[in-house]
């Protein structure tokens, strides 16, 4: 009869009705009214209202939020109020998280609720994000609290955070700057504060203050520029270096200066420090300023006593070798060298030496327990080289580090690296060769990190200082493993350079890029939403990239004009912590040949290129044949015609000559002998441009008749050697009619001027063509 608020259901699918007037009440599945009450009221018009909003969390418990009285009341099974917690405004939104945690919003209030404690979250999210009303609570798997108000959407990192954060200032960004970190026997826990230029001290208790000193008087602030301690081995006294050495007393805060220190140390740089197991103190900015100083005797010892040919300066870390009496040294800008505590330079280490390492600028160094290396650079991540390689393994940004800035690395006792940088904290699985990052939203006090500003207790707790206090966590408690989401597939644009096309992947199941395309862009989203902007991809394009390829944060890649073939786009993710996502993502890709380069377009091409030539041989040969046809016209022409004319005239001079004069028979002689001639000459000419007689053995026959004709009436002998040559062989006409005239040529001139009995012919193939070679027996002339 009256309009109602809210529906919600129970594990046993029990409806529960938030009406106006009648209160909550309780319906089975079938409609029947099992249960009903009535939890305070306000007035609406004169009359009374009892509406309050059912909640349910994972474990079965009924929670209220009732406009009156404001905050939250838990139900039990018979209606019985069993907590009541009040809050300043009406709660009308709930939810449980993974951890047990209930959170509760109002109309602009966030609180959370556990182990019977509400704490609120309004300030927090109101310096997240301005807004005015809360509309709707959210938790993704990833454990991420989504808040959606009237001012947009804003995600609250709400997994455990077992970072403790020491002498931070409170506020986010940059705050107190921490250097040197140490504890003492007693538990105490002292850090430089670098932006306050005065140790700090954390008490057993929890009390964090100065460390007041005392004792020298020569300067304002007497530990300014000290940026290194080291504790006795009986815990009671620190030491530290700026441009002199100096020891405090822990217990007193009294302080002691060493005036002889001060030409081993540079004024203007951060001096290093580094006790060694046998108690002494190792101090300089350079291999030659390298000196020892002994707490007892209270005396210095140079390490180089006499010059050495090689040199480094700014040396930044000290590290005391597993092998006694051997020290790393790492230095700003001239790599990594070991050192004797004798003098001698042992081994030196830079972006030129064989190993090399990838960067020249060393800020951490760590030897392990099997005599590996580990070298961190500034901007080349972490370079570690294990006993016996010969190359350095790097793991930087592409591996999987947070940042390639290091400024720290410490083991623990679990096959774990722990690594500070300039954009948070890494640890290096060395079982696996993963990484995990934690920064700021995972409860890090900031996320960039100091050099001189890490220690390891001696309960296996870990200590980083930055640029906001210093973080102290133990490594078993911080380690967690979850589950990243699979990478999603946003979009793919095609561009042919007139518009562009998308390609869903739902209706196709193969990408096609066309001929005409001149780039296409694929997209994708890593749904893990904690600093997702810290989320980094690889990709590889199987069939045109051998190697995975490191592209950042950046969740896009775009093709040019590949070549046409098959291939699988394959994209990789991790999220900010380092942990790859459970599934990558493949996109098959087919890249169209121009129609030119396709089968059938060369086989199409071909058959044209083919017929063209067929055709034009075929023209040639038809015009070749008509030619032929000509020739043997006018051979038959002339030897018909014209030899019949010839003749005829020789045979008509021979018939006058019987009768005639003697000085006309000779005329008339001379008419028979130049027309018979020129019946020869005619007859050798028409043989010459006869088209059917191009053959090497017609050549050799008309050779054979013309040597019968001229040498055997002269009562010449001959012979035409024709050996190894292919008689078959066409010769062109042109060809052909020399090598007949010089023949005839030579024949003439052997029965003219040699007085021979016999003539040798003999034509050869040679290596670079072929003879003709003509010898008689005559008188050489």
């Amino acid at each position: 009869s009256r309009e109602f608020t809210e529906l919600t259901s129970d594990a046993e699918g029990n409806l529960w009705w938030s009406t106006f007037d009648g209160g909550i009440k309780q319906f089975s599945p079938q409609g029947e009214l099992l249960f009903e009450t009535k939890i305070g009221s306000f007035k609406w018009f004169g009359e009374p209202m009892y509406t309050a909003t059912s909640f349910f969390d994972s474990n079965g418990r009924h929670f209220v939020f009732p406009r009156t009285p404001k905050g939250v009341i838990e139900l039990g099974e018979n209606g019985d109020q069993l907590n009541v917690l009040s809050l300043p405004e009406e709660v009308t939104h709930g939810l449980d998280d993974k951890m047990g945690r209930l959170w509760f919003a109002g109309r602009d209030q966030l609180n959370m609720l556990y182990n019977g404690k509400m704490q609120s979250f309004t300030e927090r999210l109101h310096d997240l994000i301005d807004y005015t009303l809360i509309n709707h609570l959210f938790i993704d798997k990833n454990g991420l609290l989504w808040v959606a108000t009237d001012g947009g959407i804003v995600n609250i990192q709400i997994a455990q955070q077992p970072f403790e954060q020491l002498f931070s200032s409170g506020e986010s960004g940059w705050g107190n700057a921490m250097r040197s970190i140490f504890s003492t026997p007693d538990g105490r826990v002292f850090a430089m504060n670098e932006s306050k230029q005065s140790l700090y001290v954390k008490f057993p208790d929890g009390r964090e203050e100065p460390f007041p000193v005392y004792g020298i008087s020569d300067r304002t602030d007497p530990l300014a520029s000290a940026r290194q301690f080291v504790l006795s081995d009986d815990g009671r006294f620190a030491y530290t270096v700026n441009h002199t050495l100096i020891r405090i007393d822990l217990n007193s805060g009294e302080m002691t200066q060493y005036p002889d220190a001060e030409q081993y140390l540079n004024v203007t740089n951060a001096n290093p420090l580094l006790k060694l197991r046998d108690g002494r103190l190792l101090l300089g900015h350079s291999l030659a300023s390298l000196a020892l100083f002994d707490p007892e005797s209270e005396g210095f010892e140079p390490i180089f006593k006499t010059p050495t040919s090689e040199e480094l300066s700014g040396i930044r870390v000290m590290s005391e070798s597993k092998q006694t009496g051997e020290i790393w040294l790492g230095s700003l800008n001239s790599g990594l060298m070991k050192i004797s505590l004798s003098g001698e330079v042992l081994i030196h280490l830079g972006t030129d030496s064989e190993p090399a390492l990838n960067k020249n600028k060393i800020n951490a160094f760590y030897e392990d327990e099997g005599g590996g290396i580990w070298v961190g650079t500034f901007g080349g991540g972490v370079n570690y080289l294990p006993k016996g390689a010969d190359a350095f393994q790097v793991f930087d940004r592409s591996s999987g580090l947070a940042n390639d800035n290091i400024v720290a690395i410490l083991p623990d006792h679990a096959d774990r690296m722990w690594i500070a940088t300039y954009n948070g904290i890494s640890y290096l699985d060395l079982n696996s060769n993963t990484f995990n990052n934690y920064f700021t939203g995972d409860g890090l006090s900031h996320d960039e990190f100091n050099v001189f500003s890490h220690y390891q207790g001696v309960d296996s707790t870990l200590y980083f200082g930055g640029m906001n206090g210093v973080n102290r966590f133990n490594p078993d408690e911080i380690v967690e493993d979850h589950l990243v989401p699979a990478l999603e597939l946003v979009s793919v644009g095609i561009n042919n350079g007139k518009e562009e096309r998308q390609w869903l992947s739902g209706q196709d199941e193969i990408l096609v890029i066309k001929p005409s395309d001149l780039y296409f862009t694929v997209n994708w989203s890593l749904p893990a939403y904690f600093a997702n902007d810290k989320n980094n991809y690889y990709t590889r394009l199987e069939g045109y990239e051998e190697d995975w390829i490191y592209q950042g944060g950046s969740p896009f890649i775009r093709y040019n004009t590949l070549p046409p073939g098959d291939y699988v786009l394959r994209v990789r993710g991790t999220d900010a912590s380092g942990k790859a996502s459970e599934q990558e993502l493949a996109i098959p890709i087919y890249v169209e040949r121009v129609f030119y380069t396709t089968w059938w377009f060369i086989l199409l091409v071909f058959m044209a290129v083919s017929s063209l030539i067929y055709a034009f041989f075929k023209m040639r040969l038809l015009q070749y044949q008509r030619m032929v046809l000509f020739c043997y016209g006018v051979y038959r022409d002339l030897h018909d015609d014209v030899g019949s004319l010839l003749s005829g005239l020789s045979m008509q001079a021979e018939l006058l000559a019987l009768n005639a004069q003697p000085d006309d028979q000779k005329k008339l002689a001379r008419i028979g002998a130049l027309s018979r001639k020129a019946v020869s000459q005619m007859r050798d000419l028409v043989w010459s441009i006869d088209a059917r007689k191009e053959k090497l053995g017609d050549l050799i026959e008309r050779m054979q008749e013309l040597a019968e004709e001229q040498l055997l009436p002269n009562e010449v002998t001959f012979d035409i050697e024709t050996k190894g040559i292919q008689l078959n062989r066409t010769l062109p006409p042109y060809t052909k009619q020399h090598l007949f005239l010089i023949f005839k040529e030579a024949i003439t001139n052997v029965l003219k001027h040699s007085d021979a009995t016999h003539v040798q012919v003999m034509v050869r193939n040679t290596h670079n063509g072929a003879e003709l070679n003509i010898y008689d027996n005559g008188t050489e002339t």
